[in-house]
């Protein structure tokens, strides 16, 4: 079993952030799913009255407009690709949480290869909540890349390189055969 790394308060709070993000994704996920074979108009409808939005609203004319045009086939595949989603968050967030050097570099890979297509949204489509999370990402990546860069310094001396030396053989004398 992998030994537990240092705690550190940066790497639990991306832990955190990954299990909240996990928590949000099912929610989603669940939420499209029992909205199958529902009028999801009507069920916004509903929701308006229930919460006391003004109906007349621009967003909530756009959200029904939006609402009518979703079918049984798209909350679906909301659903299913929510429950990936959470899913890759959860292993994210497990790793960093429990302090393994496999749940930094899952956060890593799987972080690292959203942050090209994040920064093609945020210029096609600017809006500061999203240049914000990207921002956050880019940083949490740069952290962890680094602490991963200092562990290995840590285990394989100031080179980074193993240590120099014949291999050992079974019986620890680099020299017998």
């Amino acid at each position: 079993m992998s030994e537990r790394l240092p705690r550190d308060i940066w790497i639990t709070l991306i832990g955190i952030g990954k299990m909240l993000k996990t928590a949000a994704l099912l929610t989603v996920g669940v939420t499209a799913f029992l909205l199958v074979h529902h009028d999801l108009a009507e069920v916004l409808r509903h929701w308006v009255f229930k919460l006391g939005i003004a109906p007349g609203g621009h967003l909530v004319h756009q959200a029904l407009a939006e609402a009518g045009i979703i079918g049984d086939r798209q909350l679906r595949e909301i659903g299913l690709v929510a429950f990936v989603y959470a899913a890759l968050f959860a292993l994210e967030g497990t790793g960093l949480l429990l302090r393994r050097l496999w749940g930094e570099w899952v956060s890593i890979i799987i972080t690292g290869s959203f942050i090209p297509v994040e920064i093609y949204e945020t210029v096609h489509s600017p809006h500061i909540g999203r240049a914000v999370g990207t921002l956050v990402n880019i940083a949490a990546v740069a952290y962890l890349i680094t602490r991963v860069r200092k562990q290995h310094k840590k285990a394989n001396g100031p080179t980074g390189l193993p240590p120099a030396g014949p291999p050992a053989t079974a019986t620890g004398n680099p020299t017998a055969r």
